[in-house]
């Protein structure tokens, strides 16, 4: 025996003892056709190989079966995308070790390649290997079987990755549905009709907080006030889809349930985290900083719209999509940032009408109610027909009050939908599990309130303003027919403005009855200074100021939740406050005129000017939750300047003389005094913030604009004009001169 060979067999790896094997079955690296041309695949394990698609026969592609298993290879149609790129990556690993096993360790004993083998997959380390420089034979031997011992471990492990991976991937694709056509794709998976359901789902279940959280939160929306003043869900069965949904088991959640289900829920979710104090969701959510926190309920909004998308409510009609889009109402138009989040709610509102009305909703009568529906799944065919009507009610609702213009009605033949499904009972959501129960009185606030009085106040709206002319004005008959309507309206709503202690306040409640009351003011205000003069025109007179002060004693109550008030209300506060202001100069005038100093602390007048003060007290409430500070700063500076020209002009008339000029005249003196104050400001180079953008009063002016920011025409010229119009100027007499009155 040569010294060689008893070195080789000292330790214990001599020539003739054959090399060891891995007790891992190992899979075919080429398929069928690459084997038979004895080429190497370039695509371990994807049928149709690189090769066979280069030679144009994919079809021709096979794999064999793993010897001695019967175990044919998972194909990728099989296979889950979530883990392919990290399975093939492994697999072209494993490619590269083998051929460094079997071809480097080869060529260091002097075997040669066979000729079909690439030599750029030999390591260089290897195909430097012969003309290394002379060393003891004894530590070269030594370094080649420890690096073979090494690399064979790697390859026993890597391929027990494998089948360990593409075990869970077969198992998972079990549960895939309609996967039986995938392919491997170069398209985006985002953008690949066939996979982008599956990625958007991977991001909408990602944001899905744990359970027992989501389930917390899931109750704290339902004791909430979100949910008591803009009630769309039946609290009972969402709860039991709910416990349903959390049953599952986690990997087949979302194979068993309906996606558009899921966007119901992830608003509820965002809703309770936006009426949540930011302190306590950054206790709940411990993980988020700060920034992440105050996106979270957007966030969860966004998942929404996409599982939406996911459920194609765009091409199938869904109930659950009328639950989702109502729901996106208070996030978007009731508490949105801008005019970008109120464009967004008025387009869901569009759809959802689309829906509705595809459903037939709006010609709904008992034998019509979609019960094929999966939201009806657990569901009475009686509780299914009230849940549509009010759902189709609200609707109504937004349609009617969020557009200004006739033209954007989409239920503008009231009489052939908005009228044909009949209002929802005055019945609370328990009370519809009872056949016997009796509907409610008008005057108790339900579940149904809002969607029986919303859909009143909205026909009314198509009846009056339909045919009225862009800019025009009602003859003062038809005000009296509109006015004698809407109190019909008002009566059937409950009156918020005795609140029971200890009670949530009930917002929806009180913006609607505001809400009224504020139409009042717009019908009433072209006549509204006449009413002093000419006892024609006395109803306009008292209604605008009663609707004013109801304004105001609503507004008040809110100051519980201010955050629960929406942005456009601040609109109907200031100009309730003005209504009062003109009721104020002139019984001022009227009143002190004659009886300065013994009338000076008039009750009458001090009753007046406070209401002035209270809406003062509430655009100075702050609030973190303000969304347009800048506009409550405003109408605080105006209703600031109205009381300052009030006060004087009340100590004027207690010194004995005659103020100078008539409303007009007051009310250009608080212009003035706006404007002093403006230009000082601007003289200190300081940030403005006292001069009112007086385009939001301009709703006071045009019968067909409602929106506090509508116009970008010079502020301080829209303020004169605004009043100019407010005062009523008699048709052929000019305006009206208080000194007549008196």
């Amino acid at each position: 025996m040569s010294t060689d060979e008893s070195q080789y067999r000292a330790h214990g790896d001599g020539p003739e003892k054959k090399r060891r094997r891995v007790g891992t079955v190992r899979r075919p690296l080429s398929c069928t056709e690459c084997k038979r041309r004895k080429t190497k695949c370039s695509s371990l394990g994807m049928t149709p190989c690189a090769s066979c698609v280069q030679r144009g026969k994919p079809d021709e592609c096979r794999w064999e079966s793993i010897s001695g298993t019967g175990e044919a290879v998972i194909q990728p149609a099989e296979q889950s995308f979530a883990l392919a790129a990290e399975v093939e990556t492994l697999k072209q690993q494993l490619h590269e070790l083998y051929d460094y096993v079997h071809h480097g360790t080869s060529s260091s004993r002097g075997q040669s390649y066979p000729a079909t083998s690439p030599p750029d997959h030999t390591p260089a380390a290897y195909r430097n290997h012969d003309r290394a420089s002379p060393m003891s034979g004894q530590v070269a031997l030594i370094s080649a079987t420890d690096v073979d011992r090494r690399l064979e471990s790697s390859v026993s492990v890597l391929e027990s990755l494998v089948d360990k991976e593409e075990r869970l991937m077969h198992n998972a694709a079990k549960t895939l549905p309609n996967n039986a056509g995938i392919r491997p794709t170069r398209l985006p998976l985002a953008l690949d009709p066939t996979t982008r359901g599956e990625v958007v789902l991977d991001s909408v279940y990602a944001i899905l907080p744990e359970r027992v959280l989501a389930m917390r939160l899931t109750r704290s929306y339902f004791q909430g006030a979100l949910q008591l003043g803009w009630h769309i869900l039946h609290e009972s069965l969402f709860m039991q889809e709910e416990h349903d949904f959390y049953a599952l088991e986690p990997n087949t959640q979302r194979s068993e349930t309906d996606p558009a289900w899921i966007a119901v829920y992830l608003m509820v979710l965002a809703l309770a985290i936006h009426e949540m104090d930011p302190r306590e969701v950054e206790i709940l959510f411990p993980l988020y900083n700060t920034e992440e926190v105050s996106r979270l309920s957007t966030a969860l909004h966004q998942a929404s719209v996409l599982a939406l998308e996911v459920a194609d409510c765009d091409s199938v009609p869904q109930i659950r999509h009328l639950q989702a889009a109502l729901l996106y109402v208070p996030f978007l138009l009731h508490f949105g940032s801008g005019d970008g989040d109120r464009n967004k709610g008025l387009r869901h509102v569009v759809e959802a009408i689309n829906t509705a009305q595809w459903l037939n909703l709006d010609q709904l009568d008992l034998s019509r109610v979609p019960m094929h529906d999966a939201a009806f799944r657990k569901c009475s065919p009686r509780v299914a027909f009230e849940l549509c009507k009010r759902w189709f009610h609200m609707l109504s609702f937004l349609d009617g009050v969020a557009w200004k213009s006739p033209g954007h009605w989409k239920l503008a033949e009231a009489a052939a939908r908005a009228s044909a499904t009949q209002l929802p009972r005055n019945l609370n959501d328990e009370d519809l599990d009872d056949d016997d129960a009796q509907e409610r009185p008008f005057t108790e606030v339900t579940h149904a309130s809002i969607p029986r009085i919303g859909s009143l106040l909205a026909l009314h709206t198509r009846v009056f303003v339909k045919d009225l002319p862009h800019g025009g004005l009602m003859s003062y008959e038809n005000i009296l027919k509109s006015d004698a309507t809407l109190k019909a309206v008002l009566d059937q709503c409950p009156c918020p403005l005795r609140p029971i202690p200890g009670k949530l306040c009930n917002w929806m409640q009180i913006t609607v009855y505001s809400s009224i009351n504020y139409r009042f003011l717009r019908l009433h205000r072209p006549y509204m200074a006449r009413g002093y003069v000419d006892e024609e025109y006395k109803l306009s007179t008292k209604c605008s100021i009663h609707s004013a002060k109801n304004i105001i004693e609503c507004q008040q109550i809110m100051m519980e939740c201010p955050h629960l008030r929406p942005g456009f209300c601040k609109q109907w506060i200031l100009g309730a406050a003005l209504v009062l202001t003109v009721d104020l100069v002139i019984s001022i005038d009227l009143t002190l005129s004659e009886h300065s100093q013994s009338q000076i602390n008039c009750p009458s007048i001090s009753s007046k000017r406070l209401y002035v003060t209270h809406a003062l007290e509430i655009f100075r409430q702050v609030f973190p939750e303000d969304r347009t500070p800048r506009v409550t700063a405003q109408c605080c500076k105006i209703i600031e300047g109205l009381l300052v020209a009030v006060d004087e002009r009340m100590h004027t008339h207690s010194e004995g003389l005659r103020p100078k000029g008539d409303l007009q005249d007051f009310f250009d003196g608080v212009s003035a005094g706006l404007v002093a104050r403006r230009n000082e400001t601007n003289n200190h180079n300081q940030l403005f913030e006292i001069a009112p953008d007086m385009s939001m009063l301009e709703f006071f002016i045009n019968e067909n604009q409602e929106r506090e920011t509508q116009d970008t025409q010079d502020m301080l010229g829209a303020w004169d004009d605004m009043f100019k119009d407010v005062l009523g100027r008699e048709l052929n007499n000019g305006p009206i001169d208080t000194s007549r009155m008196a």
